[in-house]
């Protein structure tokens, strides 16, 4: 998701150097405004951490719970490529 985020605002020439640089440039450019939707941004951002978390902590995921991400995943790009196709 952070890197159809990245994508988005590339879109519009607005670059971020942290991760959490560009999901603030994402809500200001594109949620603020109405262009996307502000819960599924709100998702994604949480879920953003948790995959940081992981990058640094070895932990189990159950399968369902990872099913249901993935899942999440494919709406919020979905809804990144309708965004940019407008």
């Amino acid at each position: 998701m952070l890197y159809a985020v990245r994508a988005a605002l590339s879109e519009r020439d607005i670059y971020a150097k942290t991760h959490a640089g560009a999901w603030h440039e994402f809500r200001r450019a594109f949620v603020d405004t109405g262009d996307f939707n502000a819960e599924l941004a709100a998702a994604g951002r949480k879920l953003q951490r948790k995959r940081e978390q992981a990058d640094y902590d070895a932990w189990d995921v159950p399968a369902e719970e990872a099913r249901r991400v993935i899942e999440l995943a494919r709406e919020f790009v979905r809804g990144i490529e309708e965004m940019i196709a407008g």
